[in-house]
């Protein structure tokens, strides 16, 4: 769910040519408007733990795909829509055992 989250704030930034930092509140607004029982802050949260996991362990690409793939989706359609992305994200945050 986090990363779900995290994901979907992030995907109109870098879209939009911006930071992803400046703009998660934009996107967990746009949520929070959007879907059923999402929680504004938790969101943010998220998104700025995520963020920081991506940037430290240099996974860049697969973010700024995941984020993109978010923010094209309507509504909450990112929770289904962008599963793939996402898998690729949490491979890279949190690798399985070698």
């Amino acid at each position: 769910m986090r990363t779900l989250i995290l994901g979907a704030l992030l995907a109109g930034l870098l879209s939009a040519c911006l930071e992803p930092s400046s703009a998660v509140p934009r996107i967990c607004e746009r949520l929070e408007k959007s879907c059923d029982r999402f929680d504004r802050e938790q969101c943010l949260d998220d998104a700025m733990d995520l963020e920081h996991d991506v940037i430290e362990r240099g996974c860049d690409d697969v973010y700024v795909a995941y984020l993109r793939c978010l923010d094209a989706a309507p509504g909450c359609g990112w929770t289904s829509s962008c599963q793939a992305e996402q898998r690729d994200v949490d491979a890279c945050v949190d690798p399985p055992p070698t």
